[in-house]
């Protein structure tokens, strides 16, 4: 994450906490640690090599890439209630630096060739969900919203460096149930959403599920899985791509507010 994303980040949350604050919403904030992997594949074309065979230059992002361990980050979720509307925010930030044997070429890369690879995801969805239907300990929830992912893939050797790197908003539609049980919330909130543009198009199927629990007043503990299926095809630096990623992992934290 470049520092002026950073900065960008920082304002954006500074923003977003006013202007709930100003409407009228009460607002908290989950923070705490989250446990990310990626699995899935990618391929890469070479130079004037069009998106023709696409599918027969997939990469495995653990057996080729070496994306195989988990990574540990922080964890931020901004929500904001006023009634039956529920603003929500959150992230995914997954980086990870490893080296494999390509399974086939990627880019102008030959197949076997040994690399020095990196990976970076970073993941915004923003929501809005209505308690649409409310019975005891039962209520859903629909909603709307924007997940956005931002995307850099890179591989490194000897005889060359290849990259993919692309970002993309995906307007989704949300359904959230949550279970109340006194001192214990259940939740699974699932979404999906896409967009097309000339250069670069993609789907997003998110799951997620969180256990909330209460021991004492002002005190709130959570746990919680989510999965993040990203569909993405297009182009970069003049050449096709195409890419099925599923990241997933553990959260874990408490609630700061009321």
């Amino acid at each position: 994450m470049t520092p002026g994303l950073r900065s960008a980040l920082a304002f954006g949350f500074a923003a977003a906490c006013l202007c709930v604050q100003a409407c009228g919403f009460g607002f908290k904030v989950d923070v705490g640690l989250a446990q990310w992997a990626v699995d899935g594949d990618v391929a890469l074309g070479p130079s004037g090599g069009g998106s023709t065979g696409l599918g027969d230059r997939k990469n495995d992002t653990g057996d080729a890439l070496g994306f195989e361990n988990w990574r540990t980050t922080p964890y931020m979720r901004l929500a904001a209630d006023a009634e039956k509307t529920h603003l929500s925010l959150a992230t995914l930030w997954f980086d990870q630096n490893a080296s494999g044997v390509l399974s086939h070429g990627f880019g102008d890369l030959p197949p076997g060739e040994p690399v020095g690879t990196e990976a970076q995801f970073l993941s915004f969805k923003l929501a809005m969900h209505y308690d649409w239907f409310e019975r005891a300990p039962i209520t859903i929830s629909p909603g709307v919203g924007v997940h956005y992912l931002d995307m850099d893939v890179r591989a490194s050797s000897p005889a060359g460096s290849e990259r993919i790197s692309t970002a993309l908003p995906m307007p989704s539609l949300y359904v959230k149930t949550t279970a109340d049980l006194g001192s214990l919330v259940g939740e699974l909130d699932l979404g999906w959403g896409g967009m097309a543009f000339p250069s670069v198009s993609g789907t997003v199927t998110d799951i997620e599920t969180m256990l909330r629990w209460s021991p004492a007043p002002l005190v709130e503990l959570f746990a919680g899985y989510r999965f993040a299926f990203f569909n993405l095809d297009g182009e970069t630096g003049g050449k096709s791509f195409t890419s099925d990623y599923l990241l997933h992992g553990w959260l874990i934290g408490f609630k700061i507010g009321p």
